[in-house]
C-alpha cells in the first residue's frame, strides 16, 4: 500500500519535470508508458508516448498520478519492446500485417532521432522519413465506429502523402473502395456506421509483398 508520504513525494517529482525530461506513467492497469515531457504547468503534464508505433499525448494531473522521472536508456528499452511487438504483427501478414510494419517504420525512426539527438524534444519535432514506395492502405473510418478492419491496398501516381491521399480518397472515392465499404453494420461498437474518413499507411519496401493485386490509381493532379 502507497504511503501518503509516497504519494506526496511522486507527486513532488513529477512537478519538477521539464519539457524534454523522459518519463514513466503506471497506468490505472499498473502497466508503464513511457514517454517524453511536452508542456509541464501547475496542475498538468502533457507528454508524447508511442505505444500504438505512431506518437500519442496525453495530459496528466501530477497530484493524482504516480508518475516518475526516468532515463533515456530505460524509455529507448521501452520503444524496442514496442517495435519488437510490432514485427511479431508483422510477421502474422495481411494488410493488417502491412500496418503494423507502418507503425514500426515510424517508431524505429523515431528511436534512432532520439538515440542521436542530445535534446529530446528537438527529436519529437522531426517527422522520420516516410516509406516512399508509393504503395498505402486504406482503413475505413466510420460513423460510431472510429477505425475498423475494412481495409484495401492501393498504389498512386504520382506518390502522395498520408494524409494528402486520406483528403484526395475521400474526395475521389466518397462511398468507399475494394475492401473498403461504405457502411458496416452490427460490429462491437455500433449497430451501423457510414464511411466518413479513410486513414492512410504508407507501405514500407519490406511488407510490399503482402499487399496482394492493390487497386492502381494514376492521378491526373492540377496544381
Amino acid at each position: 500500500m502507497t504511503s501518503n508520504r509516497e504519494t506526496e513525494k511522486s507527486a513532488l517529482n513529477t512537478l519538477e519535470l521539464t519539457p524534454g525530461d523522459f518519463i514513466r506513467w503506471k497506468t490505472y492497469d499498473s502497466s508503464s508508458l513511457f514517454g517524453i515531457v511536452t508542456d509541464v504547468k501547475k496542475n498538468l503534464v502533457r507528454f508524447k508516448h508511442f505505444e500504438g508505433g505512431f506518437p500519442s499525448e496525453l495530459a496528466i494531473n501530477p497530484r493524482y498520478s504516480s508518475a516518475e522521472k526516468t532515463t533515456k536508456d530505460e524509455s529507448l528499452n521501452h520503444f524496442y519492446n514496442i517495435s519488437k511487438d510490432l514485427e511479431k504483427d508483422f510477421g502474422k501478414g495481411g494488410l493488417m500485417g502491412a500496418i503494423s510494419a507502418r507503425k514500426q517504420h515510424y517508431l524505429d525512426g523515431m528511436i534512432s532521432q532520439i538515440k542521436d539527438e542530445e535534446h529530446s524534444l528537438y527529436a519529437l519535432c522531426i517527422r522520420p522519413e516516410d516509406p516512399m514506395t508509393g504503395m498505402y492502405v486504406l482503413m475505413g473510418i466510420y460513423s460510431g465506429q472510429g477505425p475498423s478492419n475494412q481495409l484495401e491496398g492501393i498504389t498512386i501516381n504520382p506518390r502522395l502523402a498520408e494524409e494528402t491521399v486520406s483528403k484526395v480518397m475521400r474526395d475521389i472515392r466518397p462511398n468507399g473502395i475494394g475492401g473498403v465499404s461504405n457502411d458496416i453494420y452490427d460490429t462491437p461498437a455500433t449497430s451501423h456506421g457510414s464511411l466518413v474518413a479513410y486513414a492512410t499507411y504508407e507501405v514500407p519496401k519490406k511488407a510490399v509483398g503482402l499487399v496482394e493485386n492493390p487497386i492502381r490509381l494514376d492521378l491526373n493532379l492540377k496544381i
